[in-house]
């Protein structure tokens, strides 16, 4: 009796839904920390085959579209057999794709290497991560995700000041050789912790989380499909993915073409990264808690659009760090709103396979993006008229979270 009581006190001063806040942060820094900094390898790949950076920027559009594609089946699959299976596989393809890509040496390696086994990888390390978060906290959903995200950033801080040091030491093959060896045991490692949903029968973190066994409300998958709302929110990530990371995947390019060093144009990754810590945890997170993930996104979404503008103009380097802090805090903004903003639209009993279908639209926009950028530089020579499509895209995926609303059905 004495060991029950002990046992029952200590599990009311310990949630493990912060265990899982944790490792998918490890999971979010490691993956997402290293996937921003392609941009890096971009000249280097550019002078040793002569590429053109439309073709470079093509494997990171593949990755990005198999990424939305497989994204589905690694959503349905997390419902079905939890997060820990399908992170560990993701981890083993995600970081082995790194490590084949440095015994590139053709065009059709490239592609295979980073676009489709990267892709692959990938698509099992953004949805089942934030999806079982989100199944751990209710109250504090957004803050749990805004903590999650802030690893990702941490990951974009620490990263490409790393990767741009170790490319000029050891040259791009190790860059990539290294980093994959390290990701693949990190990931692997911290999806172990990854529980499918929580065992106790209400969450002590929040305090009103579902409890074990009732019923959770939402839309079934196709339920959601058929909604007006699946096909808005599926447009304005479409919208935000080509607006947002086509100019982030041609930051550096673009600013050393402005005249900054290799090295400030790398620390621009740096700096977009280190906003997202409190882009992420303060603005997402905690905003998102009180004014809800809708208006939260828009707030996000909005930095994005001024960042984009200031962007075409700058030369100075102020201006470009400047840049870099709006648009790291709001596409950090964005991230954090997103899981939570799915499940207030469609609830919680399909979520990681809803979540991953609207992702397709995200990623396409993703992968469209810097294919456009390095499309239209190669065509015209300059990067003005990309930056200003973005915008407009922007300003068009702002319209449509403006008039989104949650189902009729959870409304009722």
């Amino acid at each position: 009796m004495r060991l029950m009581s002990w046992s029952s006190r200590v599990r009311s001063r310990f949630d493990y839904g912060w265990i899982v806040v944790v490792a998918s942060s490890l999971v979010m820094l490691t993956s997402y920390g290293m996937y921003v900094t392609y941009g890096l390898f971009m000249n280097p790949l550019a002078e040793e085959f002569g590429w053109s950076r439309a073709a470079i920027s093509g494997a990171y559009t593949l990755s990005s579209v198999i990424q939305g594609i497989v994204g589905i089946l690694a959503g349905v699959w997390t419902d079905k057999l939890g997060a820990r299976v399908v992170v560990t596989i993701s981890g083993v393809l995600f970081g082995s794709g790194y490590i084949l890509m440095s015994w590139a040496e053709s065009i059709w390696g490239l592609y295979l290497f980073f676009g489709v086994l990267t892709g692959i990888g990938l698509s099992g390390l953004w949805v089942p991560p934030l999806s079982t978060v989100a199944r751990w906290f209710t109250r504090r959903r957004s803050l749990a995700t805004g903590i999650v995200l802030s690893g990702m950033t941490i990951g974009q801080i620490v990263a490409p000041p790393i990767i741009s040091r170790l490319i000029i030491a050891f040259g791009w093959r190790s860059s990539f050789l290294i980093p994959g060896i390290v990701a693949l045991v990190v990931i692997v490692a911290g999806a172990q912790a990854l529980r499918k949903e929580p065992r106790v029968q209400q969450s002590v973190a929040s305090k009103d989380d579902i409890e074990v066994g009732k019923q959770v409300p939402g839309l079934t998958s196709w339920e959601a499909v058929r909604s007006r709302q699946f096909w808005i929110v599926s447009a304005a990530f479409f919208s935000v993915g080509i607006a947002a990371f086509g100019p982030l995947i041609h930051l550096v390019p673009y600013a050393v073409g402005a005249g900054l060093s290799e090295v400030s144009a790398a620390n621009l990754l740096a700096v977009h990264g280190a906003v997202g810590i409190p882009g992420s945890f303060l603005l997402g997170g905690l905003l998102g808690d009180s004014i809800g993930n809708r208006k939260t996104f828009m707030v996000g979404l909005t930095l994005v659009v001024v960042s984009l503008l200031l962007l075409v103009s700058a030369r100075q380097v102020w201006l470009f760090y400047l840049c870099a802090v709006v648009l790291g805090t709001g596409m950090s903004c964005m991230a954090t709103a997103e899981s939570p903003l799915v499940a207030e639209i469609f609830g919680l009993s399909r979520h990681a396979s809803i979540y991953a279908a609207v992702g397709i639209g995200y990623t396409a926009g993703v992968g469209l993006g810097p294919l456009l950028f390095g499309s239209i530089f190669d065509g015209v020579g300059s990067y003005s008229p990309a930056f200003f499509l973005s915008t407009a895209l922007g300003v068009i995926a702002l319209v449509l979270i403006t008039v989104l609303r949650p189902s009729r059905r959870l409304t009722h």
